[in-house]
């Protein structure tokens, strides 16, 4: 199961107008053929499916792709008993004067928040990080400085997100009788997170609700990752990449299941070592502070905390 979410990404471009752009991973082109005048506004536009996000500037929904039967197409996406599910995620951005300033004198580039998630996912897997499936994204400039863009991700069922299994099912890993379960959990997305980091890359949103896992029973889990909107590649921030992501995490794992001893085994399990050394110590004091901190800060923001270390 686990080379779907590896396998390198074969992408081709619908031609379009000359301000929109349309990427369509090459798996999936035959969900595309019978659609009439595709375009950009084939998926921006449509506003069939469910909305599971919305907030400023960017809204998230779930729909179904059409196959190839005749009277399940539209002139759009729509909702069809036969099709897989599918998320479609829309942004709105509006650049800055100094963006557009130093995109003119092409100092800098300009890039939708769609297109460049959707390279993310192709950088991801190009160094064989699990993610979940990228199927198609598209922009288009309004103006200058104004744009309109999407990603199309596959549903990633049979994973499912480390956070809806332990606030849902807490049952599954609580207690003494499931600390297997728990450390192939942690043992897993320590090694990943590791892998991760030495390919250069991270996901700077690295938390319980974007870490995908499958069967907690098995001792080497199936991770994955989805939501790359936020990447960073710069190695100089290399020894911060540990202290946030795995703080972050942290963050979202449940004190009333997770123990501190839990959470160092996580750190060990990155590190791929049992014993601390003097620096690894400083490191996972920098994380237990920095985990605080965003404890601190959700709790300002009006957003309920999900553990601490008390």
């Amino acid at each position: 199961m686990k080379d779907k979410y590896i396998t390198p990404i074969s992408c081709c471009e619908i031609n379009c107008q000359p301000e929109e752009r349309l990427i369509v991973n090459r798996d999936f082109l035959h969900l595309f053929s019978s659609i009439p005048n595709l375009s950009f506004a084939t998926f921006f536009e449509n506003n069939k499916g469910e909305v599971i996000k919305e907030i400023q500037g960017r809204t998230v929904s779930r729909i179904t792709i059409p196959f190839e039967k005749e009277e399940q197409i539209s002139d759009n996406i729509g909702i069809s008993e036969n099709g897989e599910y599918f998320y479609i995620k829309k942004h709105f951005q509006q650049f800055n004067s100094l963006q557009t300033i130093l995109s003119l004198l092409k100092l800098s580039q300009l890039e939708s928040e769609g297109i460049r998630e959707f390279n993310n996912y192709c950088l991801f897997r190009s160094n064989e990080i699990a993610t979940a499936i990228p199927v198609a994204a598209g922009e288009k400039y309004l103006t200058r400085n104004k744009v309109e863009s999407f990603v199309i991700t596959k549903s990633y069922s049979p994973l499912s997100d480390i956070e809806a299994l332990v606030l849902n099912t807490p049952e599954v890993l609580s207690g003494p009788s499931n600390i297997n379960k728990r450390k192939n959990i942690l043992r897993s997305v320590g090694q990943f997170a590791r892998y991760m980091h030495n390919c250069g890359l991270n996901h700077k949103d690295f938390n319980a609700n974007h870490v995908l896992i499958d069967d907690v029973t098995r001792e080497k889990l199936t991770v994955a990752l989805f939501d790359l909107q936020r990447v960073d590649t710069n190695k100089l921030y290399r020894f911060k990449w540990a202290i946030k992501a795995l703080a972050e995490f942290n963050y979202t794992l449940p004190a009333s299941i997770f123990t501190n001893e839990d959470r160092r085994f996580l750190f060990c399990s990155y590190l791929g070592r049992r014993r601390l050394t003097l620096l690894d110590k400083i490191q996972w004091l920098l994380i237990r502070h920095k985990t605080d901190r965003i404890a601190k800060h959700s709790a300002k923001r009006g957003l309920a905390p999900k553990m601490n270390f008390d």
